[in-house]
């Protein structure tokens, strides 16, 4: 029998299999274009939750010691304590990557007062739905409250429509401890 040689040069690729190769590349693209913001907002908000988990019982436990909190902002004084992770702290401030963190207490009620500016609609989400819990005495969105008593449950489906903004402050206040 004899062999057929082929006169086709095997060397490359074929323009369906390039076209194929650029099809799949840009659905892959595509894909990573729409879900990125997603997944790089939900690390943020997990990072600035943990940080309220954390930082609430330190300034808790710090305030348990003493009859009252004091009657005025004292953000200075959380940083110098170190009461927030380190990386947020930036001198007498603490800093989160959307902008201030602040602290005031009110010494009447003996409950601190935190603010959060700046915070983009996704993780403004995302905080909120984890404050659900009985240490927060009071939630509010752009001023509009979503929790105003102790041991009251936030509506999550208010809690969409106040976080609508890209550029939204959460103020959620705690007791001394």
């Amino acid at each position: 029998m004899k062999q057929i040689k082929s006169t086709r040069n095997q060397k490359g690729f074929t323009l369906v299999e390039l076209a194929i190769v650029v099809a799949v590349g840009l659905i892959l693209a595509a894909l990573g274009w729409t879900f990125l913001p997603d997944i790089i907002g939900g690390n943020s908000a997990k990072k600035m939750i943990t940080a309220i988990q954390k930082a609430v019982p330190s300034i808790q436990t710090h305030f348990s010691r003493q009859s009252q909190v004091p009657n005025t902002a004292f953000t200075d004084q959380v940083a110098q304590w170190q009461l927030v992770p380190a990386d947020m702290i930036s001198g007498n401030n603490v800093v989160t990557e959307w902008g201030n963190w602040t602290f005031v207490g009110t010494a009447a009620s003996n409950t601190i007062t935190s603010t959060l500016n700046n915070v983009p609609n996704r993780e403004c989400r995302d905080i909120v739905r984890e404050m659900n819990t009985r240490t927060y005495r009071t939630v509010s969105v752009n001023n509009n409250s979503l929790k105003a008593v102790p041991g009251a449950q936030i509506d999550l489906n208010e809690v969409a429509k106040q976080c609508a903004s890209d550029a939204n402050t959460i103020a959620f206040s705690f007791s001394k401890g």
